[in-house]
C-alpha cells in the first residue's frame, strides 16, 4: 500500500517550529549542531551558511532539505533553484528533485511556470519503471500537490499499457480525499486481476463505509458492484464482495439472496450458506440464519453439509425461542417436531445428546411436558459412550425438572452427584450454586447464603458473580425474625418464576407490597415484574417496569442491570436504537464499574456504525 510519506526529515517549505522536531543528529561535528541551533531559532542565514558547508562536504538528501529549506525561508528563489538543479545533474533518475524545481517556481510566485513545468515532467516522462511513477507521485504528494500526483499515476498506467495499473496507489490517494466513488473503482479494477486480495481490499473498504453515518457510501459501493456483477458475470470476486457488504451493512436476507445464486451456479454444496448462518447467528439474527441452514437441508441428504445444517438450524430456532422469549405456540409446537424428526433420522446417540439435552428443557420449560421431558433425559443418561461431564449435563438438567415439578429433594440429591463428582470444576460449581439457590427458594436462607459465599471464590466468573449477587441479596433482606417473611415470599416467588407460573408469582409479588408496604424490597419487586412481562412476551410493559427501577432505585442494586435490560429491549424488541443507545451511553457514565460496561461499549458502537471487532 503507498502510504505517501514524506523523508524523515525537515521538508522545504516547512517552518522553524516544524523542523523542531525533525532534526536527527548526524556526525557533522560542531558545524552540525552550530547549524542545528541556528536553525531551530530562526536564524536562517546563519543556518544557510553551516549547512551550505555541511553540504559541499556532503551532498545527502538530508542536508539538501535543510539547506533548502533555508534559502525558501529567505526568499532567496535563485539559490534554492540553483540548489535544485545541482541536485538534479547528480541524480537524473531521482523524480523528487525535479519536482522541487517546480516547488521552486511556485514559492517564488510563478504558479503557472511551475505548473506548466510539472505538466510537461509528466507528458515527457516515458518509462516503463512502475516505481519511478510511484516515487513522482510520492514527490508531489510530499509537496501538497495530489492533483499532479493523481496525474503522475495515470500517466504511468499509461504508459505500461495494462502491465501495472496503480489501482491501490490512486485508492490510496482517493480514500485520503475522502473520495469512496473514485476510490472504490480502482479496488474494484484491482480485484479484476487480483482476487486473493479481497480480504486486503475488504479491510480498506470498511474503514471507509463503518465511518459513513448515512450510509451513503454503502449504497455507492453496492451500486458500482452490481454494475460490476452485470458487465462480468463470470468473476466471482464481485458477488462475493457483494455478499460480504451486504452482511457489514446487516442486510442480511440480502446476502443469502447473493450466496444461494452462487452456490446453484457454482455447485458449492452450501458450505457459503453454512458460513452465512454462523455469521447471522453470532448477530443473534436467528430466523436469517435458520433459513440459510434451511437451503442447505433442501439440498438433500446426500449433500456434505445436510446433517450439520440440520443441527444448526434446530440450534438457532432454539436460541430464538430461549434468548429472545419472541414466539408464539405454535413456534413452540413445530420446534418440537423438528427436533422428534431429527432425533428419529439420526439416532439417539453420542453425537445427538446435545438435541436431547434442548428438546428436554423445550417441553419441561416451555411445552408443561415434564415427565416426557424427564423420560428424556433418563434415556440420554443410558447411553454409555459419551463423556462423564455430559452425564453431568444431564443430571443437572434434570435436576431442574425435578425442581419444575416441585420435587425439591430429588433436584437437590441430583445437583449434589454433579457437586461432589466434579467438585473443584466450573460444572461442579454450578451444580453447587443451583443447590443454594433451592435452599433459597425454600427458605432456609442461612445455609444458602453459607454455600453462596463459598462459591464467591469460584473458577468460573460468571457462577462467582451470580453466588455474590444473591449472597448479597439475602443478607441485605434476611432483618430480624420478625422481618423475615417479606423474603419468604419473595424467594416463593422467585420458585414460581423458575417454574414459569408467572401469574402465581406475579400475585406473590403483589401481596408482598400490600402486607408489608415498607419492606425493603420495592425495587426487587418490580425488577422481578420485569422480568416476567419480559417472559411474557409483554415487551413494552417489561421496558416500563426497568425503566421505574432505573428512575426510582438508581443507586441501589439493581440499576445497573435493570438499565441494561432496558437498552436490550429497545435494541433487539422494540426496535428504537435511539433510545437503545442513550440507555447504553447512560449506563457508562452512571455505572462506570458495571459488569456490562463492555458489553455495552460494543452494542453502543455497533448502533452508531463504528467498525466493531
Amino acid at each position: 500500500m503507498l502510504l505517501f510519506a514524506a523523508v524523515g526529515m525537515a521538508q522545504p517549505g516547512a517552518d522553524a517550529a516544524t523542523a523542531t522536531d525533525t532534526i536527527v543528529p548526524l556526525p557533522g561535528g560542531k558545524v552540525e549542531e552550530l547549524a542545528a541551533h541556528y536553525y531551530l531559532n530562526g536564524e536562517y542565514d546563519k543556518a544557510a551558511d553551516q549547512y551550505e558547508k555541511l553540504f559541499d562536504k556532503t551532498p545527502n538528501r538530508y542536508y539538501y532539505n535543510f539547506l533548502l529549506n533555508c534559502y525558501l525561508q529567505l526568499k532567496d528563489f535563485k539559490k534554492g533553484e540553483k540548489l535544485v538543479n545541482k541536485q538534479i545533474k547528480r541524480y537524473p533518475t531521482e523524480p523528487g528533485y525535479t519536482v522541487d524545481l517546480g516547488f521552486i517556481y511556485d514559492k517564488g510566485g510563478d504558479a503557472d511556470k511551475a505548473k506548466k513545468y510539472w505538466e510537461n515532467l509528466i507528458k515527457s516522462t516515458k518509462t516503463t519503471n512502475q516505481n519511478y511513477y510511484v516515487d513522482l507521485a510520492n514527490a508531489f504528494i510530499n509537496r501538497e500537490q495530489v492533483p499532479f500526483a493523481l496525474t503522475a499515476l495515470k500517466q504511468g498506467r499509461d504508459n505500461l499499457k495494462g502491465f501495472y495499473g496503480f489501482n491501490i496507489e490512486l485508492a490510496s490517494i482517493y480514500k485520503a480525499q475522502n473520495n469512496p466513488g473514485d476510490m472504490f473503482k480502482e479496488y474494484l479494477d484491482y480485484l479484476k486481476e487480483n482476487p486473493e486480495k479481497r480480504p486486503e481490499v475488504q479491510t480498506e473498504m470498511l474503514d471507509v463505509i463503518a465511518d459513513d453515518a448515512t450510509g451513503d457510501k454503502g449504497k455507492q459501493l453496492k451500486g458500482l458492484l452490481l454494475a460490476e456483477i452485470t458487465k462480468q458475470p463470470d468473476k466471482i470476486v464481485y458477488p462475493e464482495l457483494l455478499i460480504w457488504l451486504h452482511m457489514q451493512l446487516k442486510e442480511f436476507d440480502a446476502a443469502i439472496v447473493q450466496a444461494k445464486a452462487l452456490d446453484r451456479r457454482f455447485k458449492e454444496d452450501g458450505f457459503r450458506l453454512m458460513e452465512l448462518g454462523d455469521v447471522c447467528a453470532t448477530n443473534d439474527n436467528y430466523d436469517a440464519a435458520a433459513r440459510a441452514y434451511q437451503y442447505v437441508v433442501d439440498k438433500g441428504t446426500s449433500g456434505p453439509n445436510y446433517v450439520q445444517a440440520r443441527l444448526n438450524m434446530l440450534d438457532v430456532q432454539y436460541k430464538k425461542i430461549t434468548n429472545t422469549y419472541s414466539y408464539t405456540p405454535a413456534d413452540l409446537t413445530q420446534l418440537e417436531t423438528n427436533y422428534k424428526q431429527t432425533l428419529n433420522e439420526l439416532g439417539r446417540n453420542n453425537g445427538t445428546l446435545d438435541l436431547m439435552l434442548n428438546l428436554a428443557h423445550l417441553q419441561a420449560f416451555y411445552l408443561n411436558k415434564t415427565d416426557t421431558a424427564a423420560a428424556l433425559l433418563q434415556d440420554a443418561l443410558k447411553i454409555q459412550t459419551f463423556r462423564d461431564k455430559t452425564t453431568a449435563q444431564c443430571k443437572l438438567e434434570l435436576g431442574d425438572i425435578m425442581l419444575l415439578q416441585g420435587d425439591i429433594w430429588e433436584a437437590s440429591l441430583l445437583y449434589s452427584q454433579v457437586e461432589k463428582a466434579y467438585k473443584n470444576e466450573p460444572i461442579g460449581q454450578e451444580a453447587k450454586f443451583r443447590n443454594s439457590r433451592l435452599y433459597y427458594y425454600k427458605g432456609d436462607f442461612q445455609w444458602a447464603k453459607a454455600q453462596l459465599d463459598v462459591l464467591k471464590a469460584a473458577t468460573a466468573k460468571f457462577i462467582s458473580n451470580d453466588a455474590m449477587d444473591l449472597s448479597l441479596f439475602i443478607s441485605s433482606n434476611i432483618g430480624s425474625d420478625s422481618l423475615t417473611t417479606p423474603l419468604e415470599m419473595f424467594s416463593r416467588a422467585d420458585l414460581l418464576y423458575f417454574q414459569n407460573r408467572f401469574d402465581e408469582s406475579q400475585k406473590v409479588l403483589d401481596s408482598i407490597a400490600f402486607v408489608f408496604p415498607d419492606n425493603d424490597l420495592a425495587d426487587d419487586i418490580i425488577y422481578r415484574k420485569a422480568n416476567i412481562a419480559y417472559r411474557t412476551g409483554n415487551f413494552t410493559k417489561a421496558a416500563d417496569f426497568y425503566n421505574e427501577v432505573v428512575t426510582k432505585y438508581a443507586e441501589e442494586l439493581l440499576g445497573d442491570d435493570s438499565l441494561f435490560k432496558l437498552a436490550s429491549i429497545y435494541q433487539f424488541n422494540l426496535g428504537d436504537n435511539i433510545k437503545a443507545m442513550d440507555a447504553y451511553q447512560k449506563l457508562m457514565t452512571d455505572f462506570p464499574g458495571s459488569v456490562y460496561v463492555v458489553e455495552a461499549r460494543k452494542r453502543f458502537r455497533t448502533l452508531r456504525g463504528d467498525k466493531v471487532n
